[in-house]
């Protein structure tokens, strides 16, 4: 009798295979809260300078995660890594993105453990002019190419745009790093829906 289970990419198996994995929200705020009106970059730095890499390291090899998830940033354009092309492009964030590069710290230490690093990113450019789109583009890249293959799925948040060559020209950007790594493209909650 032959198989009529789909044959999956090598590039998707990993996903399967592992059947779960982590997430993690690390944000100045609470999902779908309001940002706290005495939040400061000064403030978001200190916050991710004490995050204990090992620490959350053992945890998850404790639990035998086979992938974790953590947001790059959501709300307010805090997030936890610098990117010179992000200030350079859109201005001085105030600390907003932060010296220390969690992200990379992280793929470091969890590629060593044999963990895949996952990250999330709400969608930025979606409904903005082509020059913006571009923009965020690079900023992605410069990202994705620090990164490299320690990073292996982007989770992008409210992605809304259906047009081919702009979602190919984003997934380039996710991809510039490590060509294997995943995209997917959340479109949210559908338009006329009320949450």
């Amino acid at each position: 009798m032959p198989s009529t289970a789909k044959k999956l990419s090598p590039t998707t198996k990993w996903l399967r295979d592992a059947k779960w994995g982590l997430f993690t929200h690390y944000m100045v705020h609470m999902p779908s809260g309001p940002i706290p009106d005495d939040m400061t970059g000064d403030i978001w730095n200190d916050k991710v300078n004490s995050f204990q890499v090992d620490k959350l390291a053992d945890q998850l090899t404790a639990l035998k995660v086979p992938y974790f998830f953590i947001t790059i940033g959501q709300g307010g354009n805090y997030y936890c890594s610098p990117n010179a092309t992000y200030e350079r492009l859109f201005g001085n964030s105030n600390r907003k993105l932060t010296d220390r590069d969690l992200v990379k710290e992280l793929g470091v230490e969890l590629k060593s453990r044999g963990i895949k690093l996952c990250v999330y990113l709400p969608a930025v450019g979606s409904r903005e002019s082509l020059q913006i789109q571009n923009q965020w583009q690079q900023v992605i890249t410069e990202w994705s190419v620090r990164w490299g293959d320690s990073v292996h799925a982007w989770w992008i948040d409210g992605f809304i745009n259906t047009d081919k060559t702009v979602q190919k020209a984003y997934a380039d950007a996710y991809r510039a790093g490590n060509p294997e790594t995943l995209v997917s493209f959340n479109p949210g909650t559908p338009v006329g829906i009320n949450r």
